[in-house]
């Protein structure tokens, strides 16, 4: 179904994304998920991007997006 949505209406897909910081601790990365899973990023798709690599994708049977 997913697919078929981005084939259709396309994705929100970004390039070249520029990160304030070199790189992250494992704390930071954790509490990052942490902080979209409590924000509810399943319901409203916002993600704390400076967490995920950009070539990073997650699928689950209701939507996928790309890190």
């Amino acid at each position: 179904l997913t697919s078929i949505s981005n084939l259709l209406f396309g994705t929100d897909e970004t390039t070249d994304r520029i990160y304030q910081k070199s790189s992250l601790t494992p704390l930071e990365v954790l509490n990052g998920v942490i902080g979209d899973f409590e924000d509810g990023y399943l319901f409203s798709g916002k993600i704390d991007a400076e967490i995920y690599d950009e070539n990073c994708v997650f699928t689950d049977p209701t939507l996928s997006f790309k890190g």
